[in-house]
């Protein structure tokens, strides 16, 4: 796989800032957050992914409110995931924070996970697949040693 990552590759385009002040009630003060990238939140700007104004919006509010998107097919869920996913990150791995990805199944869960990967350009080697038929042991190995986490739904357990 070839990582085309359009955050670097591009110039971002940079969200509202609603990180600017640590002491703001966006996010409860015992989570640790990255400070040099506390301030922003970056969105593509690629050509691959022509801005729509409603996954801005829909984006910008994900950043910062509990939020369920469901849009049909084809309208940009993995999008706003990716740039989600891409943004807590930057802000929260850190100091061990961690993301998990869940979809229904886990042939799903693979087409998620790729598309993500190519669309936000995290690092392959802080994703990783979790599934039922992965030993616990080696869970916890692969659960300290990553920071983002695809799962089938059946597969958190």
């Amino acid at each position: 796989m070839i990582n085309s990552n359009p955050y670097e590759k591009n110039k971002p385009l940079e969200g509202n800032n609603q990180l600017n002040s640590r002491n703001n009630s966006l996010f409860p003060n015992n989570i640790p957050i990255d400070v040099a990238s506390q301030h922003s939140w970056i969105y593509p700007k690629d050509d691959r992914y022509p801005i729509r104004g409603y996954q801005l919006e829909i984006t910008n509010t994900a950043m910062f409110k509990n939020t369920l998107v469901s849009l049909p097919k084809g309208l940009g869920n993995t999008l706003i995931a990716a740039v989600v996913m891409y943004n807590y990150q930057r802000w929260f791995s850190c100091n061990g924070g961690k993301i998990i990805f869940c979809a229904p199944t886990l042939a799903s869960v693979t087409e998620q996970l790729e598309a993500c990967f190519h669309i936000s350009g995290i690092s392959i080697d802080s994703i990783a697949q979790m599934s039922k038929k992965i030993k616990t042991s080696r869970r916890m190995d692969i659960w300290s040693s990553h920071s983002v986490f695809f799962f089938a739904q059946r597969g958190l357990s």
